[in-house]
């Protein structure tokens, strides 16, 4: 959905070596850097056809926030990455690892906050200094950004409009993952219902809200966000870091729907722990993430991993004898027709959101009983090796 709004927000996508920092007070330096530096600036429209599907790193771009980290965590451009002008000494590596292993002539964009910040131009110069040879500048930044987009926030910034009440959370996570536990007020809008759900919206446009789903990996937010600017809504943020990071930081979190315990019956049965040749999760369609992580590369024959992100994703880290079949865009009937035949089917995703969606469908159709499961769990990849955690 966010990609569509791109397309019929972003009408110029203008950029030019000419296009240079508006005049005011504070803006001359600015404009000093960019012709001595002769540096590329861009618009608005630009960088918007640049932030991607809205997660960090998503981007066509290597989108880069030149201010403080505390004034990225307060409100950033959705995919862009910290990297504070100055860098400072005793985290330049961390900072920079961003562009570890890049090559060159990689698009790289910087901001700041407005045409009087002279820190996107600044740490633009010193990228090229660095050998970068396709920098760009968006010299109007943060302040112009606001007026025509939403902004994705940190975890302090999230908390404090939660202990201020100041704003409507909303998670857009599968239902089922909402009733679970959700940070607690939150309303469910799911992505995957948002035509059903649309009506729990607030009616004022200009109402606070921060939009949230299941992590850095999570593109849900992002979806939910991109039909809101369809809406009309303005006054709106999204929350990347979701509930995993809310739950680390140890903020609150609700427990799901505490219904009164049923009386066992006397001749009780354990669910069973296997079906098939696949070891089962806790919870209903899952499959056990250890069981999961030693088959990697040694599955058995009748079970097939489903990747069911797009092919860009998978290409960036997927799980060993995984196959991709984009789920995105597909009825349950349409997708299930594309899956490999006589398999049990593991489906999986960045951070299981996705994928428990996928398996909602397929099971709420009816289709492949007892043969499709899915993996709660996040991608991890460390040196071209994938595992669930």
């Amino acid at each position: 959905m966010l990609k569509k709004v791109l397309l019929s927000l972003s009408v110029a996508g203008f950029v030019s070596s000419s296009l240079l920092a508006s005049s005011g007070a504070g803006a001359g330096e600015v404009e000093k850097i960019i012709k001595q530096n002769k540096l590329q600036v861009v618009d608005y429209d630009y960088v918007l056809k640049r932030i991607g599907d809205g997660r960090i790193g998503s981007g066509k771009a290597i989108i880069l926030d030149a201010r403080p980290e505390v004034r990225y965590q307060e409100g950033r451009i959705p995919s862009s990455y910290p990297m504070p002008h100055p860098i400072p000494a005793n985290m330049k590596d961390e900072y920079l690892k961003v562009l570890k292993d890049k090559p060159k002539d990689v698009e790289i964009i910087t901001y700041c906050s407005g045409v009087a910040c002279e820190k996107s131009p600044d740490l633009a110069v010193e990228l090229i200094g660095m050998g970068y040879k396709n920098v760009k500048v968006y010299t109007q930044g943060i302040p112009e950004w606001k007026k025509h987009f939403y902004t994705d926030i940190g975890a302090k910034t999230a908390k404090a409009l939660f202990d201020k009440d100041e704003a409507l959370f909303i998670d857009a996570r599968p239902l089922g993952k909402f009733r679970e536990s959700t940070i607690p007020g939150s309303i469910g809008v799911s992505d995957g219902k948002f035509k059903e759900l649309w009506g729990r919206l607030p009616m004022d446009p200009n109402t606070k809200v921060v939009v949230f789903c299941g992590g850095y990996e999570c593109e849900l937010s992002h979806s939910v966000a991109g039909h809101m600017v369809a809406m009309g809504y303005k006054n709106f943020m999204t929350y990347s870091g979701g509930t995993p990071e809310w739950k680390k930081a140890g903020y609150p979190m609700t427990g799901g729907a505490a219904a009164a315990p049923a009386p066992k019956p006397a001749a009780a049965k354990e669910a069973p722990k296997n079906m098939g040749p696949i070891v089962l999760g806790e919870d209903e369609g899952t499959v056990d993430t250890a069981w999961f992580n030693s088959i990697l590369g040694k599955k058995p024959e009748n079970v097939t991993i489903v990747d069911i992100r797009g092919p860009a994703d998978h290409a960036k880290g997927k799980f060993a004898g995984s196959i991709n079949i984009e789920k995105k865009g597909k009825s349950a009937q349409e997708f299930v027709a594309l899956l490999p035949k006589d398999q049990y089917i593991i489906l999986t995703c960045a951070t299981g959101t996705r994928s428990l969606e996928a398996w909602l469908e397929i099971s709420g159709a009816g289709l492949l009983k007892d043969k499709v499961f899915y993996l709660d769990a996040t991608i991890k990849c460390e040196g071209g090796a994938c595992k669930g955690e």
